[in-house]
């Protein structure tokens, strides 16, 4: 029983927030707002941090994007993305 959805803000979708719902039985792949990327070193940390560290704790979660990253992503806002998820 698992999910991976694509674009969670479009979609309306919040990793958390289903956990929270479904408990940790649910197995969870992706859910950080790729968008995210796009923007700063703070909305891509909010991004990461909000979302994969209780996951993680919980199981059965796979942190990853909600979305391939796409061409106006600066490779340093995808570096900073992967070396806060290492952090973690």
């Amino acid at each position: 029983n698992g999910l991976w959805i694509s674009n969670i803000l479009s979609a309306s979708m919040q990793y958390p927030k289903l956990r929270q719902q479904f408990g940790p039985g649910i197995a969870l792949i992706g859910g950080i707002d790729a968008g995210a990327l796009a923007r700063d070193a703070n909305a891509i940390r909010n991004a990461v941090k909000e979302t994969v560290p209780r996951l993680l704790a919980e199981g059965h979660y796979l942190p990853c994007l909600d979305d391939r990253p796409r061409s106006n992503i600066p490779l340093a806002h995808y570096r900073l993305y992967r070396q806060i998820l290492q952090e973690i």
